[in-house]
């Protein structure tokens, strides 16, 4: 797996919010969320996206942290631009963190 997006983020409690929106049918979608090199092992979630609203809670000791939305729609090897363009998929994600 590739670092995703990465952030600074003091110790608390993150609550993560998740839900695939739109599209219909909805595509697969994946969320990780981590601590950078995995220094806080406990923070983390690894979770299909789907319709169903996912709530998380996660304890974190402070630190650069990453998370990645993939899109794990099966598609052909050589399938053009305009074919894999055609794979999204709208993610409501929400992070908040509380001292």
């Amino acid at each position: 797996m590739h670092d995703g997006a990465c952030i600074e983020l003091g110790a608390g409690t993150l609550a993560i919010t998740l839900q695939a929106v739109g599209n219909d049918p909805i595509r697969p979608v994946n969320f990780t969320f981590y601590g950078y090199r995995r220094l806080d092992r406990d923070a983390s979630v690894d979770v299909s996206v789907n319709q169903v609203i996912s709530t998380f809670s996660l304890r974190l000791s402070g630190g650069r942290y990453c998370y990645v939305l993939e899109n794990r729609s099966p598609v052909s090897p050589d399938a053009n631009m305009a074919e894999l363009t055609n794979y999204w998929q709208n993610v409501l994600l929400q992070m908040i963190l509380a001292p």
